[in-house]
């Protein structure tokens, strides 16, 4: 990638430069981090540490998305909680596993949740 060691150094400028630009902003990242690891519902007062249990309890409507490549919500993990919400419609769960956008969005339409 680099013909010289110290072409890296010239590399690493320009994108440490452009970090700004871009509007990245390191703390804003480190305290969404922080938020990632510190939720779960499994914590609320009641379900002692039993976040299926929380999941189960819910009685609202729900939807859970996760888009495939996010490193922060692995759709495996959206999966196992959309299943364990008894109020996500089975339609939207299946949809959800087969990775299909436009159908997803096609069934929100059906079911009147768009």
């Amino acid at each position: 990638m680099f013909d010289k060691p110290l072409d890296t150094l010239e590399w690493m400028d320009k994108v440490d430069c452009g970090q700004p630009a871009s509007g990245f902003d390191a703390t804003d990242w480190l305290y969404q981090s922080w938020a990632y690891q510190a939720h779960d519902v499994g914590t609320t007062p009641g379900f002692g540490g039993d976040t299926n249990a929380a999941l189960e309890s819910v009685k609202a409507r729900a939807m859970v998305l996760a888009p495939p490549l996010d490193l922060l919500n692995p759709t495996q993990c959206a999966q196992e909680a959309a299943d364990a919400i008894p109020t996500l419609p089975a339609v939207l769960r299946a949809i959800a596993r087969a990775g299909n956008p436009d159908l997803f969005v096609e069934k929100l339409d059906v079911l009147g949740l768009t």
